[in-house]
Formats: structure tokens, sequence, C-alpha cells
């Protein structure tokens, strides 16, 4: 009998001070890997949507140099093909367009619409995900120099067959056709909703990069 009162005696629970402690360090954990996951999915999703836009770069590029129908039994097989990013008034800065150039003028002429069919160059609009935006577009200069926003508003980027080098048409911050001279590329800077950023380089010789 005084054995077990013994046992009881040294039996008791947590006091109020350290269950307080124990739920704010559990608290200070959750906040910290909240916190980093947020982080975690801006990044991811900034690197996402600059690589998927590289890669419909270089899909245009390979159908532009080799022998791809516009469409089943279209028999077109010449166009060249591109991509077009329009953050100029009557585009905008959360999708980017791939189309056929179909009259070979080194634009697409469909505007921020993506109408399929008939005489329509485009061949898909794509949206960004998670509030990703272009943030700008550059010209690339050789000096490492670039000329950006409010310069340059919209860039068109094109392949012909069977040259695998970009062609490049830029246009102004209200959309019309501008010169700059000694262009060898264009930067196209993604913006995520936390202020990260990231680049995809298309350059006259055909490179392309993310960075």
């Amino acid at each position: 009998m005084v054995f077990d009162k013994h046992i009881k005696k040294n039996i008791r629970g947590f006091s109020i001070v350290e269950m307080l402690v124990s739920i704010a360090v559990v608290a200070l954990i959750l906040a910290v890997v909240v916190i980093n996951q947020g982080d975690f999915t801006d990044t991811f999703s900034l690197g996402t949507n600059a690589s998927d836009f590289e890669l419909q770069v270089r899909q245009a590029q390979i159908y532009g140099v080799a022998v791809k129908e516009f469409t089943p039994s279209s028999n077109e097989f010449t166009s060249p093909y591109g991509v077009s990013v329009n953050i100029a008034p009557g585009g905008g800065n959360s999708f980017y367009i791939t189309f056929a150039d179909r009259n070979k003028n080194d634009d697409y002429d469909g505007g921020s619409s993506c109408v399929v069919g008939g005489e329509s160059e485009c061949i898909n609009r794509f949206n960004f995900t998670r509030n990703v935006v272009i943030n700008q577009v550059c010209a690339l200069k050789p000096n490492s120099q670039a000329d950006c926003a409010p310069l340059v508003g919209r860039a068109d980027i094109t392949f012909i067959r069977p040259d695998p080098t970009a062609h490049l048409s830029l246009f102004n911050s209200v959309g019309n056709p501008t010169s700059i001279t000694n262009v060898i590329g264009v930067k196209v800077e993604f913006l995520s909703p936390k202020g990260k950023t990231k680049s995809v380089y298309i350059y006259t010789t055909g490179q392309i990069s993310v960075i």
C-alpha cells in the first residue's frame, strides 16, 4: 500500500506553462513550414511557366525548320511558326500565343484573340498559371544592354524553314511596329506574385535559354 502511494505521488501531467510553451513551439514550426511552402510554390510556378514558354518557342523552331502541315488536309507545309507575346494595349500580360505565319509577314495577325479555323493563324493561346505574368519584353543588344518596356510592348518570334535562326518583329508600347538597331534577340521577363523574376532569352542565332 505504501508502494502504491509512492507511485501515485510521482505521476503528474503537464503544467499550464509547459503546455503553452509546447503549443507555441508547434505553432512556430507550422508557421515556418507554411511560409517556406508559399515561397517554394511561388518559385516553382514561376519556373514552370517560364519553362513551358521556352518549350513552346522551341517547338515553333522545330515546326518552322521541319515540314509541318498547318492543319490536317490543309496542304499548307511552308508556313513559318512562331510565338507572340503582347503586353501593349490590345494584348495582355497573362498569356501568349503560338501561331503559323500563313501570310509570311513575320507577324501574328490575330491580336489577342485565338480563333481557330478559317484564315486564322492562331494555333493555341496559353494562359499563365498561379498569377504569373509577363513583366516586360526587352530587345537585347550586343553590348549586353536591353531596351525594355515601354520601348517594347510586343514581340513576335518566328522560324522559317530551313533556317533555325529566329526572325523578330518588335512593336512599341502602343502596339505599332518599331525599329531598334543592332538587336540580337529578345528577353521575356516573367514575374511571380511574390516579386521573383525569371527570363527567357531568344537570340536571333536560334539559341534559347532560361535564366
